[in-house]
């Protein structure tokens, strides 16, 4: 699909970057919804704590995980246990860990058998970070009440608040020593709070840093902060009353945290790895060692000659420092993650996962998806395709592999095509064959009947000196991306492919999906290129959108009724959700700032899933892809009173395209009855065709028979695809009496002004300048029809008031955004006087005014 080896360096380096500070936020989106997760590795372990022969890792969202480090060389997780919000920091004391959730609180879980944790306890909190055990009580910082916590654990099932000391900073961690808590306050420094009373926990003294304190650690009568920028400070907290610093050393990174052992403190040093202090004089800390561990060094924890390192996305590192001169890494305890493209047909999606292979995903139930197979050989792949009972593996300069998954929990290997380039990306035509986007090789078609000896058996060059990248079969055209190009290739001929036509692309086309005649091609920097391919032999680009990231994937929505949308992975923007309903004018219609970066996307069953490298999420954006066409109805003479007998209304019907596009859809009407029943539809499904921005409006009459019963009735136009998906609906209330006179009606009839010249207010032809055009009619009575014309899109606010300034066009046109065009407002003046009115629009700096003669 992708070459990605850059990227590799490229996540990297943002993740970094955005790690730089513990920040929680809602993901940003619009339109579309999170249904389901895995893998959400972007926590990674930030504190890890040891007791006995367990080390305790807290995993952000992932929660907690206690791995057996018995033999350092070999660390083996024994269980896990997902939080209830972020896992930040632990305690373990008694066979209970103590963890600090974030906006969870405190959470206890019995560790008694370290295979099976299970919560038991927990206590309210916000903004919780950290969290230290000593005897009967817990000891937490809450960064947003700015202060320590003690909690009651004597009975880990009940623990309960006894005392609480509100501190001047964010609380960001704690240790305890004695009858004294020492606590970081991020930029403040740090505090010493007499604890001795837990009821009553008392402020002695702080003492502030030039750096922003994120750990603490205490022995005999010295305090070791890791105080980020300004490196491991050293302080003399022999009185309690009157703390002061003896020595300081700085560290190339960022102090996260800190262990100590004998003559040495142990600091982690955010992207500088593991820094080996000799701390024998605290008058005079020094650097005498370091060791750079793979990522982003946060904790570290001792566990008698080796240093266990929370090293963020690349999990538990077990340094030897029997030697503290020459640290050495000895083993690790890490899951990493990086899922770059995915495939999903049936009940299974099949990620592929930069490290762990290929991971086949129960997705059934799209908001609980589950693990249940992999086949990890697969390193390194970039591309898949099921069918058949076999998956087709795109595996770079590995060539083709082929894998039988007949039981797709455990998948085999049965064939491998060796190509002469690297496999980016590949298409099935027909079940017999399979095209290949082999990079410096071309286009290779490869005949697959025999999945344990495919070969090859026709072949297209790669352009000079140039690379092919991506490819998509529709009929029996190859439409393969090369550099910044498109081709069209004719396959009819498996064994003689030759190119029809080609267009220039201007951006590398990382995925290509064609349908109905056009191409969607992911351009990269270029956003969405839409390619016109209905003559083969001249290609051209219609039209393009410029998403906001980078566009790595392209997917149609499954169901046909939506096939005016596209789905763009739009790496650190996520998914984006796209209108190509008008080919030459798409536009963003809602997204999804996914939590990792967006490389790949899929769709079926119309959800979208996302290969989001450190994350797979399953989305729902049914609502983005439901066109903003509103219905009014307007009843001309309201209130309406229907005798025993049966009668009539007459109402105004009004549809409004409220995008700049042209929009297909049905219109009806339905009716509510007294006993709350649905009657209908009395009038449609009528099929409707609106311009891009335009109104439509038809007066009718709505017959009420004498058998209907009497009661309040609901009369409620609709419109959408009829009749089981509404966009909007509009209604106002009548009712059937039981007494009066009338001439008798037999049925539901409704007649009036035809639909089949169904007609436009307005036209696509965007107006040049802001207008408020002239009311009509006017005088009217007691309707009239305000229009006005938008240049840009906007917010616009339409009002009515009295000769004496009183509002009266309460709920005519809520204030709100209409897209480029023109536009027009049906006004009722029935509950009105005769009299003049003034209408008043505004749109951004534009405020025109009319007068408006209601005459009865």
């Amino acid at each position: 699909m992708k070459s990605r080896m850059y990227l590799k360096i490229v996540f990297i380096v943002i993740t970094i970057l955005m790690a730089c500070s513990l920040t929680v936020q809602a993901q940003d989106s619009s339109g579309v919804t999170k249904l389901g997760e895995l893998y959400d590795y972007f926590g990674g372990v930030n504190t890890v704590v040891i007791s006995g022969d367990c080390a305790y890792g807290t995993f952000g969202s992932e929660g907690l995980r206690i791995v057996d480090i018995s033999n350092p060389a070999e660390p083996a997780e024994m269980s896990r246990l997902v939080t209830s919000d972020l896992a930040l920091d632990v305690a373990v004391q008694g066979g209970y860990a103590y963890v600090a959730a974030y906006n969870a609180g405190l959470l206890i879980i019995n560790v008694s058998d370290p295979y099976n944790p299970h919560e038991v306890g927990s206590v309210p909190g916000w903004h919780v970070l950290g969290v230290e055990v000593s005897g009967n009580y817990a000891y937490v910082a809450n960064d947003a009440s700015g202060g320590l916590r003690v909690v009651d654990v004597s009975n880990p099932i009940q623990p309960f608040e006894v005392g609480f000391c509100l501190l001047p900073g964010n609380a960001q961690d704690v240790a305890v020593a004695g009858d004294y808590a020492y606590v970081v306050l991020n930029y403040f420094g740090f505090a010493i709070v007499n604890v001795s009373d837990p009821a009553n926990p008392r402020q002695m003294s702080t003492l502030d840093t030039p750096g922003c304190g994120y750990h603490i650690a205490v022995s005999g009568d010295y305090a070791y902060e890791a105080d980020g920028s300004g490196g491991l400070r050293i302080f003399d907290v022999s009185n309690p009353l009157f703390p002061y610093e003896v020595g300081t050393c700085s560290t190339p990174g960022s102090a996260r945290g800190v262990a100590l052992s004998g003559d040495y403190a142990f600091v982690a040093d955010w992207i500088n790895g593991l820094r080996v202090i000799d701390v024998s004089s605290p008058n005079h800390p020094t650097e005498i060692a370091y060791y750079e561990t793979q990522s982003i060094a946060q904790g570290a924890a001792m566990y008698g000659d080796y240093v266990c390192v929370a090293d963020t996305w690349s999990g538990m590192r077990m340094i030897d420092v029997s030697n503290p001169l020459i640290p050495l890494e000895v083993g690790a305890y890490y899951e990493p993650s990086q899922i770059q493209g995915l495939f999903v047909v049936g009940d299974y999606a099949y990620l592929l996962d930069e490290y762990a292979g290929l991971r086949i995903v129960d997705v059934c139930d799209p908001h609980a998806p589950l693990e249940i197979g992999s086949y990890e050989p697969l390193q390194g792949a970039e591309d898949i395709i099921v069918s058949g009972g076999y998956a087709y593996i795109a595996m770079g300069s590995e060539g083709l592999w082929i894998l039988d998954m007949s039981y797709p929990i455990s998948p085999v290997l049965t064939g491998i095509y060796d190509t002469p380039g690297s496999v980016l990306d590949i298409d099935m035509f027909t079940d017999d064959y399979i095209c290949v986007a082999d990079a410096m090789g071309g286009l290779r078609i490869i005949y697959i009947v025999d999945p344990i000896h495919p070969v090859e058996v026709g072949y297209l060059p790669a352009p000079p000196c140039g690379l092919t990248r991506s490819v998509d079969v529709a009929g029996i055209f190859a439409y393969v991306g090369d550099d910044i190009s498109l081709r069209v290739v004719n396959i009819a001929d498996p064994t003689a492919p030759y190119e029809m036509g080609s267009c220039t692309l201007m951006a590398s086309p990382y995925e290509i999906v064609v349908w109905d005649g056009h191409a969607y091609v992911a351009c990269y920097y270029a956003g969405l290129k839409v390619v016109n391919v209905t003559d083969p032999t001249t290609p051209f680009v219609e039209g393009e959108y410029d998403t906001p990231g980078y566009a790595y994937g392209v997917a149609l929505p499954s169901d046909p009724i939506s096939d005016d949308y596209v789905f763009i992975a739009d790496w650190d923007e996520g998914l984006r959700v796209i209108n190509v309903m008008e080919p030459s004018s798409p536009f963003e219609v809602g997204f999804y700032d996914t939590p990792g970066y967006a490389y790949d996307v899929f769709s079926d069953r119309n959800l979208a899933y996302i290969a989001d490298m450190s994350y797979f999420g399953i989305y729902d954006p049914a609502e983005a892809m439901t066109p903003t066409v509103e219905i009014t109805i307007t009843p001309s003479n309201p209130p309406i009173y229907i005798p025993s007998s049966g009668g009539s209304f007459d109402f105004t019907v009004n549809l409004l395209n409220m995008v700049p596009s042209p929009v297909a859809c049905d219109a009806w009407i339905m009716v509510q009855l007294p006993d709350e029943s649905w009657y209908g539809p009395v009038l449609g499904p009528v099929s409707v065709d609106l311009a891009a921005g335009s109104s439509l409006s038809r007066e009718r009459t709505q017959n009420v028979p004498a058998s209907a019963p009497p009661g309040e009735y609901i009369y409620e136009g609709r419109v959408g695809f009829y009749p089981d998906m509404a966009w909007d609906y509009g209604n106002f209330t009548f009712e059937k009496l039981e007494a009066g006179d009338g001439v008798p009606l037999a049925n539901w009839s409704n007649s009036g002004e035809s639909f089949d010249m169904w007609f436009s207010e307005s036209n696509e032809v965007i107006p040049s300048e802001f207008e408020f055009l002239n009311a009509h009619p006017n005088p009217f009575n007691p309707i009239t029809v305000i229009s006005f014309s938008l240049p840009v899109a906007g917010l616009v606010t339409l009002e009515v008031f009295d000769i004496g300034g009183k509002r009266v066009g309460v709920g005519l046109a809520p204030t709100r955004q209409y897209p480029p065009g023109t536009h027009s407002i049906l006004f009722d003046g029935s509950n009105l006087s005769s009299g003049i009115y003034f209408a008043r629009l505004t749109a951004g700096d534009y405020t025109q005014t009319q007068k408006l003669v209601l005459m009865k």
